[in-house]
C-alpha cells in the first residue's frame, strides 16, 4: 500500500461527529454558540442545558459529551474561587 493510497482511505473515512453541551441560562448565547459550532462542522451533536440543576442528569444521559461548554457565572452555580 502506498502512501497515497493510505492518505485516500483516510479521507474516505466519515468522523465520528463531535457531541457538545452548552450550558449556559441565555439562550441568544446558546443559539450563537450552536449556530457557530454546526456551521464549523455540520454533523456536531449540540444539547443545551439552560439550568444547572439539569447539568448532570445531561451528563449522565450523555456520557459520551466530547466537549462541555459552561458558563462559570450561571445562577445557581457555586463560585469557582
Amino acid at each position: 500500500m502506498t502512501n497515497h493510497s493510505f492518505t485516500t482511505r483516510i479521507a474516505q473515512i466519515r468522523p465520528i461527529p463531535m457531541k457538545v453541551l452548552i450550558v449556559d441560562d441565555h439562550a441568544l448565547i446558546r443559539d450563537a454558540l450552536s449556530r457557530v459550532l454546526t456551521s464549523l462542522e455540520p454533523d456536531t451533536i449540540v444539547l443545551e442545558v439552560a439550568e444547572p440543576r439539569f447539568v448532570l442528569e445531561t451528563i449522565e444521559r450523555e456520557p459520551d459529551l466530547d466537549l462541555v461548554l459552561l458558563d462559570l457565572a450561571l445562577p445557581g452555580m457555586c463560585s469557582p474561587e
